[in-house]
């Protein structure tokens, strides 16, 4: 691949440290279990060499075809996994983003920038980096990044050979991501961007060198390029089928109310929707899009056509859902790059020392926050704490019972690669191989556990795993098969809970209103996580929380005094609050504030604890704490609410 300008040390050196900057922004374990799924359906494409058409891994009604675009990608991690496991995935992910990161910068011409550029695209992916997992998303990033490269090159010789060496890229692209179609539209956007400057030029847009070309026969051999990039889509496992396939995950994200997918999937979460649980990813957006719009118009002479327009398509992809948010970013930074002021020349030059220093001393603010929060995570482990069933997946193996698992949605992949064949699963990741319908009735259990029974007798459910840490859609299930003598707990460490029909089960019940049964699981979580104080403590909160969940509060009180933290005092305080204790709770969140006078979700239970006292007036000065600090605290606003009619 030939680099964009001489190779010199000015280059070089921010090149690599972008590079080891960004990868060291997303190395951090496993979050997202959908990678599970993934390696499980390459392990089942070798065990039957050939693509897969049908979903082996779930019992439940699904689409007749498995439109698995990702086969590539599957392939790829697998081998890596093979080689190096769970570490190997991580350092892959964080080498093919590094890599992402530097070919984008490089992307763009104007070399007067490009440091500029390293830094500016530090600072967004640092804001972006959890949503760089282990998917085939990085793919995405790659193929976005080599894309601009080639056409920006294109866009300025006019050479044809750059749109050449996309085509094989398309190809690859089609077959690892069902996202490929961004590539045809980034394609496209370059060919209307060599026609635009014809009518605009002058006004409003510039056409680069190559651009000024495109005439007769330049422009007919580039249609034709063009064209051929969007036909090389059709070179998938699907045929026509395949070509269609990003049309449904479009339907997916389209943010109205009537889209099911689009309020209770996280990452398919509109910006606007964000704003009570994540503001600081929407400030981040806004802000973006804002300093863009701002040198869109102060270059408005020189704007080109390719650049307008991918910044307006990579914003509304924002927009519509979360999981877009990191491609709007990595596209936009280059860009607020690009239309920079030449920084060499009288006050400018003063100005961007002053910001470049601010952004450099932002940027090792951002570095030392990631490292603070990495010593956290546990010293020996390649798996996020809490987000994958470990413990649980080794009970039923070594307790396997006739039937089948009920599961949430973040545990189908995992299951999926430890258990099949011998168990499927109810649900998982791959959401675009289930209706709505089934979606909806799959909320509807999770919520409203009195529709479990159906669900049961339908399937043939025997056992349920159930996700009780992080995320607590489960908790009300939970809840109802704890209190239901039919089934019976055999296994909860805080993060998950199994449970078994009790005519099935082969260990005893877990019965957390016996002390001996909770000072077990306790000494167990200590053991467990004895050289990881921070997970060790969050383990206990979270296993505390769960008795609380199930109604066994002296359990959980138990539990939470033991840890003696401001969050276990937190928890602690909701703990008494549900048990009646109202008083008790009012004097653990007071000694909680001691030690976190600012905390927000500790004030918002002080409010409602003095609410529940009909302390009103106080209650409200919490609530206008936390409105001055969130603004759009959506339980502060609901609490407010309440209060009118008491004022």
């Amino acid at each position: 691949m030939p680099l964009p300008d001489r190779v010199r040390w000015n280059t070089i050196l921010p090149a690599c440290a972008l590079g080891a900057i960004t990868a060291f922004f997303v190395w951090f374990p496993i979050t997202d279990t959908d990678i599970w799924w993934h390696l499980a359906a390459a392990r089942e494409m070798l065990a039957q060499k050939r693509f897969l058409i049908a979903d082996p891994f779930s019992f439940t009604p699904h689409n007749p075809l498995w439109i698995n675009l990702h086969w590539l990608f599957q392939l790829v991690v697998y081998a890596v996994h093979a080689v190096a496991g769970v570490k190997g995935l991580i350092a892959f992910k964080c080498a093919v983003f590094a890599v992402s990161c530097i070919v984008i910068n490089w992307a763009v011409p104007g070399k007067q920038n490009r440091i500029a550029g390293a830094l500016i695209i530090a600072l967004l992916m640092f804001e972006a980096r959890y949503l760089v997992l282990e998917r085939p998303v990085i793919i995405t990033l790659i193929l976005m990044a080599l894309y601009l490269w080639y056409l920006e090159r294109y866009s300025e010789s006019n050479k044809l050979r750059w749109l050449a060496t996309i085509v094989p890229l398309q190809i690859v692209w089609t077959n690892s991501q069902g996202l490929w179609a961004i590539g045809i539209a980034i394609a496209g956007i370059y060919w209307v961007g060599g026609v635009l400057p014809r009518y605009a030029a002058g006004r409003w847009l510039a056409p680069s060198a190559g651009e000024r070309r495109l005439f007769g026969r330049e422009f007919r051999d580039a249609s034709l390029w063009f064209t051929a990039i969007g036909l090389s889509c059709f070179v998938n496992p699907y045929g026509w089928r395949g070509v269609l396939y990003p049309l449904r995950l479009f339907e997916r994200i389209e943010p109205s109310l009537k889209n099911i997918y689009a309020y209770n999937v996280s990452e398919n979460l509109p910006l606007a929707a964000m704003l009570p649980s994540d503001p600081r990813a929407v400030f981040v957006v806004v802000l973006a899009a804002c300093v863009a719009l701002a040198l869109f118009w102060i270059n408005r002479r020189r704007v080109r056509a390719p650049h307008l327009l991918l910044f307006a398509a990579f914003f509304c992809l924002a927009t519509m859902a979360q999981r877009n948010i990191l491609l709007f970013l990595f596209v936009a930074a280059p860009i607020i790059a690009y239309y920079l002021p030449d920084p060499r020349a009288g006050w400018r030059r003063i100005a961007a020392m002053v910001m470049g220093g601010a952004g450099a001393l932002l940027l090792l603010l951002d570095i030392a926050g990631h490292a603070r929060v990495m010593s956290i995570f546990p010293r020996h482990g390649d798996l996020s704490p809490f987000r994958h069933p470990v413990e649980a997946v080794e009970y039923l193996k070594n307790h396997p019972a006739p039937g089948r698992v009920f599961n949430t949605i973040r545990y189908g992949g995992y299951l999926s690669w430890e258990l099949y064949p011998p168990y499927q699963v109810f649900i998982d990741g791959r959401l675009i191989i289930r209706t709505p319908r089934f979606f909806a009735d799959f909320l509807a259990t999770v919520d409203d556990p009195r529709n479990f029974s159906q669900v049961r007798e339908k399937y043939g459910i025997t056992q349920v795993l159930v996700q009780t840490a992080i995320f607590y859609r489960d908790a009300r299930l939970a809840q109802a098969l704890y209190a239901d003598s039919t089934w019976r707990l055999v296994y909860a460490d805080g993060a998950c809970a199994l449970f078994v029909l009790d005519s099935l089960a082969a260990t005893p019940r877990l019965d957390f209103s016996d002390s001996a049964a909770v000072r077990n699981i306790v000494r167990q979580l200590r053991e467990r996580r004895r050289e990881d104080p921070a997970i060790r403590e969050e383990s206990l909160i979270y296993f505390g929380d769960f008795c609380a969940g199930i109604g066994e509060f002296d359990a959980a009180e138990s539990v939470l005094r033991s840890v003696g933290t401001p969050a276990s005092e937190k928890y602690l305080a909701r703990c008494l609050l549900q048990n009646g204790k109202i008083d008790d709770a009012e004097t653990a969140i007071r000694h909680s504030l001691l030690r976190a006078r600012n905390d927000c979700s500790a004030r918002l239970l002080l409010a409602r604890i003095l609410y529940a006292k009909k302390d009103y007036r106080h209650s409200l000065e919490n609530v206008i704490f936390i409105l001055m600090h969130q603004p759009f605290n959506e339980d502060a606003r609901q609490l407010l609410s309440l209060m009118k009619p008491t004022r």
